[in-house]
């Protein structure tokens, strides 16, 4: 099952992580569809489920496992080709979300099962994980912090999966605003998923899911979009 998706700023393809096991690439026309990524990982299978790029092209992908009491969950960062995999953090109760921040600097990674957001500041060759952090936690219930998006200003959104919300929080965790989706239809649309900002502009886009079907909604962002704000990829 795909998950997510982001364009590549080293070959400007479209990457796609499957929770199943495996990363694909394919152009955006949709020829050359292969596999990059499949099988154990450092070991242990690999839950592929966000994946943010760094300027030169690196893969950082979350690795969708663990609970508080059993965290396995890990970030994982790949060469622009989907080689040479190195264990950046371990021991996350569902990493999920995954962005840089404006200086690419550093990652925001969303810990669905313990509804927190992760601080995780890089070395200079993006290699490892200097001093990580909480950097938010939320009241999420049955809910969990699914996907998130950084804008230019460095304010950080957690869609919350099963609370039909955005929240916006600044780099320093203060919550800024909290979006609403609009309850409309015959059912609930509670399950807000993955989200990104268009560069240069305000205009935010969420997909949302429910007893209704799938949709896209979108929202005002606080800050403009930033290449960031849609994974790094090509074209941001």
């Amino acid at each position: 099952m795909y998950t997510s998706l982001q364009f590549s700023p080293a070959d400007g393809k479209i990457y796609l992580t499957d929770v199943n096991g495996k990363i694909d690439r394919m152009n955006p026309d949709g020829s050359g569809f292969t596999n990059v990524v499949s099988g154990d990982v450092l070991g242990r299978p690999l839950a592929a489920d966000d994946i943010a790029f760094d300027r030169n092209g690196a893969l950082f992908v979350t690795d969708f496992q663990g609970t508080p009491w059993k965290a396995t969950g890990r970030v994982i960062r790949f060469d622009p080709n989907g080689t040479h995999p190195t264990l950046l953090m371990d021991g996350l109760a569902g990493a999920n979300g995954v962005s840089f921040d404006p200086t690419y600097s550093a990652l925001w990674v969303s810990e669905f099962r313990a509804g927190r957001t992760a601080y995780l500041p890089l070395s200079a060759d993006h290699k490892s994980v200097v001093d990580p952090s909480i950097g938010m936690s939320g009241n999420e219930g049955v809910g969990g912090f699914d996907s998130n998006a950084v804008d230019a200003s460095g304010n950080i959104y957690e869609a919350a999966f099963g609370d039909g919300k955005i929240y916006v929080y600044s780099p320093h965790g203060t919550l800024l605003a909290t979006i609403v989706v609009p309850q409309t239809m015959p059912a609930p649309e509670l399950l807000t998923t993955n989200l990104v900002i268009k560069p240069g502009t305000h205009d935010g886009y969420l997909v949302v899911g429910g007893d209704n079907g799938g949709f896209v909604y979108t929202f005002r962002a606080l800050g403009l979009g930033d290449a960031q704000s849609n994974g790094g990829g090509a074209g941001a």
